[in-house]
């Protein structure tokens, strides 16, 4: 990826273009690479601009937080040995790519049969890129040096500007297809499943909740909730809400938590920053065009024309064609586009190439404000595209931490009201006053103290509902 970018940067001026205005764009593990080319040392000073569509580098899949792991599969498939790290290496040069292609799928669907449907969600199931320590001079340089999140808290940024997002529902297709079964089984059988068992397994697949090599900057921060206090957001009636509900939460904390952490942390540089959230749902879905085979874009075989369900994906034949590999154009894609269809089509090329080109965003030819860590402002977007405030406001401060902001009355239906979380500050992102209009930056001195309180954060286990007590935080499904 790197190469490539020096490539640009060393040739496009032969074909008339500017190699000092490079602007990477990716969706998906192309976004978090395309930021990880950003980040970087190594393409330092390359980049001039960063579009990430559904992902980030703070996003699960980015980065392989088990590689040893990872490459003993790897070994295993290809018959090489294990025992010796140099041995493993000098037998894994000698095969042939297509070989490690094979093995890397074969990986990958096995893990998928083995660890569940979030697995299929979260995308981290062959061989990613992997952080490794400060650069010495010892060897090559790495691509990715210490965890892409200590670097953003450390402002460790390049002053680019970053336009990023996600679609409205990004993992629906795939819990409302292929895991509809297995997520209905755990829901009926499995106590706890949605606030304990499902919040838990997320929390430790986000960039706060994971641990890394030199992950500092999430040290504490994650101890603040339990997932017991996420009762109230996790509430369901029926399996069929806990169906709508799971594909919620895992939206949140698999993208929307990402993009938001990402876009929170880049604006602290004074760098262009610009969240957006697609909305408009087409008559026809078409992310199999495009992602065909992933497993979070749902089985395809099924129709849903009938709902407005905007997943993983259905942003992208808005800005591409749909094409083969081998380039030959899909007959028959856009037979189904309708007026709206095309107007958001129009709507959304132009954003990105005036984000290309100029480094900003307009709406009906006005240019929109920068990323405020105060408003959290967003476009939505749809055939009528707006600027609104506020990104998924109480659900990223559950999932961020910001203790302060869930004791607002703006999220006070979430319920989260404990005396020790009182005055207990978020280290990365810092805290919004009680009227969820102000950031007050955190403190350092306040990690140690999280973490003390951390193991004493009890989950709420009984909920007052109209002078009825009831046990839906142990049930998880009524």
């Amino acid at each position: 990826m790197m190469m490539a970018v020096q490539w640009v940067r060393n040739h496009i001026g032969f074909f008339g273009g500017n190699p000092y205005q490079i602007v990477v764009m990716g969706h998906g593990t192309g976004a978090s690479s395309a930021l990880l080319v950003a980040l970087t040392n190594v393409a330092k000073g390359y980049t001039n601009g960063v579009i990430a569509l559904s992902g980030t580098a703070v996003s699960h899949w980015a980065v392989d937080n088990e590689p040893i792991t990872t490459a003993r599969e790897v070994a295993d498939y290809q018959g090489c040995p294990t025992a010796s790290a140099l041995s493993m290496i000098k037998c894994l040069q000698q095969v042939p790519g297509t070989s490690v292609i094979q093995g890397d799928s074969y990986i990958a669907n096995n893990r998928l049969q083995s660890r569940g449907f979030t697995s299929g969600l979260q995308g981290r199931l062959g061989s990613i890129p992997v952080t490794e320590l400060q650069y010495d001079g010892r060897s090559l340089p790495p691509m990715v040096e210490g965890e892409p999140l200590d670097k953003m808290h450390h402002k460790e940024i390049p002053k680019i500007p970053l336009l990023t997002g996600v679609t409205k529902d990004e993992t629906k297709n795939a819990i409302n297809g292929q895991y509809q079964n297995d997520i209905k089984r755990q829901l009926r059988s499995i106590p706890h499943f949605l606030d304990n068992v499902l919040v838990k397994d997320l929390q430790s697949l986000t960039g706060l909740g994971r641990k890394g090599q030199n992950n500092e900057s999430a040290s504490g921060l994650w101890t603040l909730l339990e997932p017991l206090k996420f009762i109230k957001y996790t509430a369901v009636e029926s399996v069929t809400e806990g169906l709508n509900k799971i594909s919620e939460i895992t939206a949140d904390a698999l993208f929307n938590l990402p993009a938001f952490l990402t876009a929170n942390l880049w604006s602290k540089t004074g760098a262009p920053v610009f969240l957006y959230r697609f909305e408009h749902s087409g008559k026809s879905k078409t992310a199999r065009h495009f992602l065909k085979g992933l497993p979070i874009i749902g089985d395809y075989n099924i129709s849903d024309t009938n709902n407005n369900t905007v997943g993983h994906g259905d942003d992208l034949i808005y800005l591409f064609e749909a094409r083969s590999l081998n380039g030959t154009a899909i007959p028959d894609v856009e037979e189904d586009f309708t007026e709206n269809d095309r107007k958001v089509r129009d709507i959304f090329t132009e954003m990105i190439s005036t984000f290309a080109r100029h480094g900003r965003i307009d709406i009906d030819k006005k240019e929109i404000p920068s990323f405020s860590d105060k408003s959290n402002n967003y476009v939505q977007i749809s055939a009528r595209p707006k600027l609104l405030n506020n990104f998924r406001f109480c659900e990223m401060a559950l999932w961020a931490g910001l203790t302060e902001r869930l004791q607002s009355a703006a999220c006070s239906l979430l319920q989260v009201l404990d005396t020790q979380l009182t005055n207990v500050g978020s280290v990365l992102l810092g805290t919004v006053d009680s009227a969820g209009s102000q950031i007050i930056p955190g403190k350092p001195s306040l990690v140690g103290s999280a973490q003390q309180i951390g193991g004493n954060l009890g989950g709420i286990l009984n909920i007052n509902m109209g002078g009825n007590k009831s046990n839906r935080g142990i049930l998880g499904i009524l």
